[in-house]
C-alpha cells in the first residue's frame, strides 16, 4: 500500500473493477463455466458472484446456485457456475449474467457480466454442426 500503512496490513480504496466476463457465450444445460472479473489494485480482495437470469418485463431472477467467491491474484479473480435451466419469461431460451461484487468493508464495487446463451442438447447438436460447415 502507498498510503502509508507500515505493518503491510492495510487495504488499499483503490482497486477499480475493470470487466466481468464468462468464458463462452453459449453454453448447455449441465456446462461448466467460468467467470472472469479483472480489476486494478484488487490483490489479495474477495469478490462474490450471483449470477441471474434476465427478463426483459420482470426482474431477473435468482439461480439456485451461485459460483464460490474468488480472490483477486495478478489482476483476476475466478471462479465456476455449473449451467442450471430456469423457465424464461416468453419461453425463450433462458439468458444469465452475473454480478460480481467486492468483499470489503471499505471498497464499494460491483460489475456486471454480458449474457451467457443457454441452449438444449439438441440445439447445441445442431449449432455444433452449423460451425462445421
Amino acid at each position: 500500500c502507498q498510503n502509508g500503512c507500515s505493518d503491510g496490513r492495510c487495504l488499499c480504496n483503490n482497486c477499480r473493477l475493470a470487466g466481468a466476463s464468462w468464458n463462452t457465450s453459449i453454453a448447455r444445460v449441465g456446462n461448466t463455466v467460468s467467470l472472469a472479473v479483472t480489476g486494478s489494485d484488487c490483490e489479495g480482495l474477495g469478490v462474490s458472484f450471483e449470477v441471474r437470469e434476465v427478463d426483459a418485463l420482470t426482474a431477473d431472477d435468482p439461480v439456485s446456485f451461485n459460483p464460490r467467491n474468488a480472490v483477486f491474484a495478478n489482476g483476476v479473480a475466478n471462479s465456476q457456475w455449473v449451467v442450471e435451466y430456469q423457465l424464461d419469461e416468453g419461453f425463450s431460451r433462458p439468458e444469465y449474467v452475473f454480478i460480481a461484487r467486492l468483499i470489503s468493508l471499505d471498497v464499494k464495487a460491483e460489475i456486471r457480466s454480458g449474457l451467457l446463451e443457454v441452449v438444449w442438447f439438441l440445439e447445441n447438436l445442431i449449432i455444433i454442426k452449423e460451425q462445421k460447415n
